[in-house]
């Protein structure tokens, strides 16, 4: 079932990609994207995830900043079939509460380290600004 979630996700998004920003991508990629990515979140909430990085440092697990302040966690994604790859960040307060988050998708081909390193920018941008 949640695989079925997950390629109509992925069949929602290309329309959504076609509506807005008239790219296209055949409907057999979106059902295969929709496939790997469950596969992608299964091993992620399995804790086996197939990332170099998770398997040298571990599981990351969310803690909270101390005191009175605030936290913003961020991540990278290469979406090397759009030349593309999307930031996300949110900000949380010390009491776990939610205060903001922001994704945004830039044209760019690059490493995975450059877009870990323009997620922060982007995130030092969106908080101090």
């Amino acid at each position: 079932m949640c695989s079925v979630a997950m390629v109509l996700w992925c069949v929602w998004r290309q329309r959504n990609q076609k509506l807005w920003e008239n790219s296209l991508l055949p409907a057999a990629k979106a059902v295969e994207l929709g496939h790997v990515f469950f596969q992608d979140w299964r091993r992620a909430r399995a804790g086996a995830s197939s990332s170099a990085d998770q398997r040298a440092h571990g599981p990351l697990i969310w803690s909270r900043p101390s005191g009175a302040s605030w936290k913003c966690n961020l991540d990278a994604a290469l979406l090397s079939d759009l030349s593309a790859i999307g930031l996300g960040m949110v900000m949380r307060r010390n009491d776990d509460q939610f205060y903001a988050c922001k994704t945004l998708r830039l044209p760019l081909s690059c490493s995975a380290k450059e877009a870990e390193a323009l997620a922060l920018c982007e995130a030092l941008l969106w908080t101090y600004l």
